[in-house]
């Protein structure tokens, strides 16, 4: 009877179902909003005092609604204008409000199909993009609208590589990025952990990141909110993307830097912070490997094994502390080189005599178990 859900009442309601794009029931009725209709309302839809006299009320018609809709996505053009109305009944009826996920039509169409029409009013796209069916203000025929209008968007979402309702629902907001026709590189990628590379059509990595979701992450690219300028450059230079899954999210954490700091991805701005992460180093160089921290990775340094990046020394110490607890490499800071002797007189250090470390640099250790043990640890 108007456009207020808070003041107004329903005078009709109606639904269609459809499952893999076929209808499979209907539910339209007429509801008696137990008051006058405004004339304008008559005007508009048709619907007079008389036809609405013996309907049923909306406290009636909320239960059979409700067992209809079930569990289904709801889906509506102005959707918060129709659920608003649905949900304001329910209130008063002392129910709960609806918990369907809801799809709005006209955000769809904007981002799909605004630029080939002149306005997004249902009538117009029906008219426009040729419907079966068209709107006449009442509940079926809007609803019959509607449910082309959405196979239709769905046809044209297809071709962005959108074949799942997390995706489609998302069109609203990425359908008309300048770059959305590159959403057909995300269909392929995971929904998993990882870390993913956007690489320019020479086939140099322009950016490294991680996610818990690698698929919904790179998609997010190309959403509306993000207009930061790099974002633009980067997704028009980018021709593919490339992933590496990762069991959880810290392995892609620790992937990622190592990449940023390997590659150096121009669009990285993580990889000028690399300089504040630390790396341990086991010397293998050395006839007697130790572990120690490290700030970089020399080029030169071919022999030896790194693990991180680690965000801080404090942490990269815990590593070292940890490993040493299970595996008893000397914890001495001598170096030693191929050539290197005990002297006669070195003392054995005090983690040597606690028997959690061996110390070569006294003379006290075995070659060949003490090589074992730098294998445990690389295996490691």
């Amino acid at each position: 009877t108007g456009g207020s859900s808070e003041f107004e009442a329903i005078t009709e309601i109606g639904a269609v179902k459809y499952r893999g794009g076929e209808e499979i029931g209907r539910f339209a009725t007429l509801v008696n909003p137990l008051r006058a209709i405004p004339p304008f309302i008559t005007v508009l839809t048709g619907i007079t005092d008389s036809m609405v006299a013996s309907a049923p009320t909306i406290d009636e018609t909320l239960g059979p609604l409700l067992d209809f809709i079930g569990d289904s996505v709801l889906v509506a053009h102005n959707a918060r204008f129709d659920v608003g109305f649905i949900n304001a009944a329910l209130v008063r009826a002392g129910r709960d409000r609806l918990s369907n996920r809801v799809l709005d039509t006209v955000g769809l169409a904007r981002r799909l199909v605004g630029a080939d029409v002149d306005n997004c009013k249902l009538a117009t796209l029906a008219a426009s993009l040729g419907l079966a069916h068209q709107p006449s203000h009442r509940a079926i025929n809007d609803v019959l609208a509607t449910g082309d209008l959405l196979h239709h968007l769905i046809e044209r979402a297809a071709g962005f590589g959108v074949f799942d309702l997390d995706d489609f629902a998302a069109m609203a907001k990425i359908g008309r990025h300048p770059q959305a026709a590159k959403l057909k590189l995300t269909v392929d990628l995971p929904r998993g952990p990882g870390v993913y590379l956007f690489v320019d059509a020479q086939g140099d990595v322009l950016y490294v990141g991680k996610a818990t979701n690698i698929r919904s992450r790179v998609r997010s690219y190309f959403g509306t909110g993000d207009t930061r300028r790099k974002i633009g450059s980067l997704l028009k230079l980018m021709d593919d993307v490339h992933y590496v899954a990762t069991p959880d999210l810290l392995t892609a954490e620790v992937l990622e830097l190592r990449m940023i700091s390997k590659l150096r991805p121009r669009y990285n701005h993580a990889g000028t912070r690399s300089a504040k992460y630390c790396y341990v180093r086991l010397t293998l160089s050395e006839v007697w490997p130790r572990l120690v921290v490290t700030s970089r990775v020399p080029a030169n340094a071919t022999k030896d094994l790194f693990l991180g990046p680690i965000s801080t020394r404090s942490m990269a110490r815990d590593v070292i502390d940890a490993i040493h607890s299970v595996v008893p490499l000397r914890q001495c800071t001598v170096r030693m080189g191929r050539n290197y002797r005990a002297p006669e007189d070195a003392p054995v250090c005090s983690a040597a005599q606690l028997g959690v470390a061996y110390c070569p640099c006294s003379g006290t250790a075995d070659e060949a178990v003490y090589a074992e043990a730098v294998q445990r640890v690389v295996r490691v």
